[in-house]
């Protein structure tokens, strides 16, 4: 299953970890998916609606 977590901060990865160790994907629903802060992770960042729309 694919899950949008909505924000980036400290809670959504630790709870996207737990999903990805458990067999999901997630994406991260973000305001600003190019900001550089997310350039060196190999997570998948997009606008809010984007990742809403990819999640299922």
């Amino acid at each position: 299953m694919r899950i949008a977590i909505v924000g980036a901060g400290n809670v959504g990865p630790a709870l996207g970890k737990g999903w990805t160790n458990s067999g999901h994907d997630d994406v991260f629903g973000v305001r600003d998916p190019s900001s550089p802060k997310h350039a060196s992770d190999r997570d998948i960042y997009m606008t809010i609606p984007d990742a809403a729309r990819a999640s299922e």
